[in-house]
């Protein structure tokens, strides 16, 4: 109990409550309740057939949650939610090493979160060369930075103003920011079949 009580206190202080992620530390002792509240429910049971039959019932509805939160994490999350997932990256990246070399600058959209992240990731890029290249933002009001750029990959968000003036670059775009104009060369997809990512070369 004191740990269910105290679980919370360090995500209460955050700006991002409720947060499923600073909530976890809350599983295990809900799960113990949990447990506890079964094993002593069949313990007041007398009838040896009737604690059979509930245990079985208990058992069944176990069963069909897990299977139903296996089906909604895996199969219908993923499509509903692609970004939550970072859906996209791993195959905008593959792409982004077939245009790079082309032109002298690739600029990636910062709309679906910190991308610089991602980009070190799939690139498998050294970080004792990004360290000392990388440029960081101007802390918000929550007092978070970002990595502004590094090498020739910059990240930030793209106009129309700056498609049309900045010769030979590429820009990975969101479709929103693709419609506004620019020679579309390639597309990334989301698993539900919306476009992720949409390159354009200036």
């Amino acid at each position: 109990v004191v740990w269910l009580l105290t679980a919370p206190l360090a995500s209460s202080v955050t700006y991002q409550t409720p947060h499923a992620l600073r909530a976890l530390s809350m599983v295990v002792p809900l799960t113990l309740i949990i447990a506890y509240g079964f094993v002593n429910l069949l313990r007041l049971i007398k009838a040896r057939k009737t604690k059979i039959i509930l245990g079985i019932f208990l058992l069944i509805i176990s069963g069909f949650e897990f299977g139903r939160y296996l089906e909604s994490y895996y199969i219908h999350y993923p499509k509903r939610y692609p970004l939550s997932w970072e859906y996209g990256f791993s195959e905008m990246i593959e792409k982004l090493n077939e245009h790079e070399d082309s032109v002298d600058t690739v600029v990636i959209t910062d709309r679906y979160d910190q991308p610089y992240i991602l980009t070190l990731f799939y690139k498998k890029y050294d970080p004792a060369k990004y360290q000392p290249q990388a440029i960081l933002s101007e802390r918000d009001k929550f007092n978070y930075g970002t990595v502004r750029s590094f090498d020739k990959y910059e990240f930030h968000p793209i106009t129309l103003k700056e498609i049309l003036s900045r010769p030979n670059i590429l820009f990975v775009a969101t479709p929103e920011e693709a419609a506004l104009g620019g020679n579309v060369i390639d597309t990334v997809y989301f698993p539900n079949g919306e476009k992720a990512f949409v390159f354009i070369k200036s």
